[in-house]
């Protein structure tokens, strides 16, 4: 059995006032994705996750609720020595009421999406069994 070495990210559930989730589209390849990112070292998950949404979003008073699943994506990630597998934990957030959104860092598209449209979007990089409970 060959032992499988991972990445660990973070990322949000960020819905508004209609329960839309928030979905972002950047960089080549230019898939959507929801807001986040790798943990770096000596991080922790919530402090990653409030750093990487300021980062894509300019957002510094994100909400943290709760986690809402833990998943391998079906995506891997190339670091150049080593191929590495990806996991990640998905927070429900909010937003304080009146928040803008900046287009930082990677992402440069956002749009909000009902569930099913979310989970169509997502189809690229999260598990058939998450995509299923987001429908």
């Amino acid at each position: 059995m060959v032992e499988q070495k991972f990445h660990i990210g973070v990322k949000a559930f960020i819905r508004n006032a209609d329960g839309q989730l928030l979905m972002s589209k950047g960089a080549p390849p230019r898939n959507w994705d929801i807001p986040g990112g790798r943990i770096e070292e000596g991080e922790g998950i919530k402090e990653a996750l409030r750093r990487e949404v300021a980062e894509e979003l300019g957002i510094r008073n994100l909400e943290i609720l709760g986690l809402y699943d833990a998943v391998i994506a079906r995506t891997k990630v190339d670091t150049g020595k080593e191929v590495l597998g990806l996991c990640l934990l998905v927070y429900n957030c909010r937003l304080p009421e009146g928040t803008t959104l900046e287009t930082k860092g990677n992402y440069d598209i956002h749009e909000w999406a009902g569930n099913k449209e979310a989970a169509e979007l997502l189809s690229n990089k999260y598990p058939k069994e998450f995509l299923d409970r987001l429908r």
